[in-house]
């Protein structure tokens, strides 16, 4: 314990030293005039002191060597983690050094894009603490970013089999039976630009599925429509296993996807019933129940966005750098969900989502970090067909009989279910 806290005693006074020696170097030195002319004059400008003061080469490294915490608060992962995913990616960022410069290394390239992803800061700042040209780590975070959804992607969010979603609906069902212990085409209804990242997840907190780019002003069930899982949802060529009994029945009913109220009712996907609708209490409960499973997914963006804040932060740049950048943090969140269970570091802890005792809800920690959440896009009229509808009765006499939870009466009653009505 003594030897840790020495250590670490003495790199907060090298990042006070180093953080004295920055602004000094700021105050004097004429950025505006390094800041300018071409990419070549910034890179010879900034040359000496990247090598000197450079974020890489003056903290990272001593931070690998002595304080795995705040390592972990600088880019979101352990140093055996950012090591994994440099051997992965390395082959498709690094650079070769030519007679004018040596080439930026690609663990640099990698730390780079990650604190860009973790802390949301400006390129400018990061121009700065990185001492590299804002256009040449405009390039890199770019580039970076698709190396990790090109490597990771098919670990860590390949499609789904038929085997891995009957995995997914018995943790789902375990979860919900748990006793609570550019241009206008981009503008959206808060007044500013945007794209959707529509999603599916699994009941672990990872996604399954990311359909990203969608014009803001669209509601989520044009979304839903025109995504690749929405088509291949309407003509069932998805993996979806065949029908099951639910416990202690013996009428089989399909395995369904969960979306709210802005989402299609079909065979094999459920929503709620209308909140403006009149809602009896079995239709409540219901929606209750619903509720529970819906409530991951809002959790799952809670996790993202408290973890990589350049999701907090307005993005600047071309919309297909922000697809590559909403895509990487997307599979990088996959990644760290599986090796923070193998590894117990801290990416995620039980703390962070919410969670229930005695039919309460306790916010998780996510909520306080002024994270906001868009409430469900325009409802649009969404046809039912007879046998949805029938399906989706079964599940609500199912969940008001034999399925009951004992806690589901006090609950409506505390009208807790209606905290709930979120976009996922």
């Amino acid at each position: 314990m003594l030897k840790v806290k020495v250590l670490k005693n003495k790199l907060v006074k090298k990042v006070f030293v180093d953080y004295i020696a920055i602004r000094n170097e700021l105050s004097t030195t004429d950025w505006p005039n390094v800041l300018s002319g071409t990419v070549d004059e910034q890179w010879t400008k900034f040359k000496g002191m990247r090598e000197k003061h450079g974020m890489y080469e003056a903290l990272t490294k001593e931070m690998e060597a002595s304080d795995d915490e705040l390592f972990f608060q600088t880019y979101r992962m352990s140093k055996e983690q950012m090591d994994f995913i440099a051997s992965c990616v390395s082959s498709l960022i690094e650079k070769n050094d030519t007679v004018m410069k040596p080439a930026i290394v690609a663990k640099c390239r990698l730390a780079m894009t990650l604190r860009f992803l973790a802390s949301g800061d400006s390129m400018f700042s990061l121009s700065i603490a990185f001492r590299v040209s804002r256009a040449a780590l405009s390039g890199i975070i770019m580039e970076t970013c698709q190396a990790l959804w090109t490597v990771l992607q098919p670990l860590y969010m390949k499609p789904p089999t038929e085997e891995d979603l009957k995995l997914v609906s018995r943790e789902f069902n375990d979860l919900i039976h748990k006793p609570p212990n550019s241009g206008s085409d981009y503008h959206n209804f808060n007044d500013f630009e945007s794209i959707v990242l529509m999603a599916v997840v699994d009941a672990r907190y990872r996604f399954l599925y990311i359909d990203v780019g969608a014009e803001g002003k669209e509601n989520d069930s044009t979304v839903f429509k025109r995504s690749s899982f929405g088509k291949a949802l309407e003509v069932n060529r998805l993996p979806v296993p065949g029908d099951k009994e639910l416990p202690n029945t013996s009428c089989p009913l399909p395995r369904v996807f969960i979306g709210d109220e802005a989402f299609p009712l079909k065979t094999n996907s459920l929503k709620p019933f209308s909140r403006y609708g009149d809602l009896t209490t079995d239709k409540k409960i219901f929606n209750y129940r619903l509720s529970r499973a819906r409530r991951v997914v809002e959790n799952t963006f809670g996790i993202l966005a408290s973890r990589f804040r350049v999701l907090k932060s307005t993005m600047m740049g071309k919309l297909e750098t922000i697809d590559h950048i909403v895509k990487a943090v997307c599979v990088l969140h996959n990644f760290l969900m599986v090796t923070n269970a193998q590894n117990g570091n801290s990416y995620f802890t039980p703390v962070l989502v919410d969670r229930e005792a005695s039919g309460q809800i306790i916010p998780g920690s996510w909520r306080r970090q002024s994270i906001p959440v868009l409430p469900s896009g325009n409802i649009s009229g969404n046809f039912s067909g007879r046998d949805a509808l029938k399906i989706r009765e079964a599940f609500k006499d199912y969940f008001c009989g034999v399925g009951r939870v004992p806690w589901q009466d006090e609950a409506i009653l505390r009208g807790n279910f209606c905290l709930f009505f979120f976009s996922g």
